[in-house]
Order: structure tokens, then sequence, then C-alpha cells
């Protein structure tokens, strides 16, 4: 990945990609669920 990004900002991306890999859309909630944190968290 891109030395730019955080740790974190990394492992958001690897859970966005884990997600649409299983489903079309998805939305913070899904992200949130998955990651097991707050909406607000996610949607940073």
């Amino acid at each position: 990945m891109n030395k730019n990004l955080t740790k974190s900002l990394e492992t958001y991306l690897l859970a966005i990609d884990i997600l649409l890999q299983k489903k079309e859309k998805i939305i913070v909630k899904d992200v949130s669920e998955f990651m097991k944190v707050g909406g607000a968290s996610a949607a940073d």
C-alpha cells in the first residue's frame, strides 16, 4: 500500500475491500459493525 497511509486508514480500507467483495454497496454502518467500532469512528 501507499506509504502515506496511516495504519488505521489502511485497516479501514482493507475492511471496505472485504465488505465490497461480499456485496455491491456498503454503508458506514456496515464498516462500523465489521470493525466493531462506533459509527462515528467509521465515518471519520
